[in-house]
């Protein structure tokens, strides 16, 4: 049981520290482009952050709400 333990920590440590990364890069995005966020030269980033969110609606419904309403206020034109 221990090492399940162990497991579900490092796993909750990672969600947090890539929950508060991808909350971080949203906002940024609001407040001065998508662009300026796209360090990865992803060619379709929109997408690519949907993906993120998927990940963390998988993970914390709740928390992902929060995240979407950020990402809704984006201007993608």
């Amino acid at each position: 049981m221990v090492g399940h333990v162990k497991h579900h920590i490092a796993f909750e440590y990672v969600a947090r520290r890539e929950f508060d990364r991808l909350k971080a890069i949203l906002t940024n995005c609001a407040r001065h482009g998508p662009a300026s966020q796209n360090r990865g030269n992803h060619p379709d980033f929109a997408a690519y952050l949907q993906g993120k969110l998927a990940w963390v609606r998988f993970i914390h419904p709740g928390k992902e709400a929060r995240l979407r309403a950020i990402f809704e206020r984006m201007d993608w034109g």
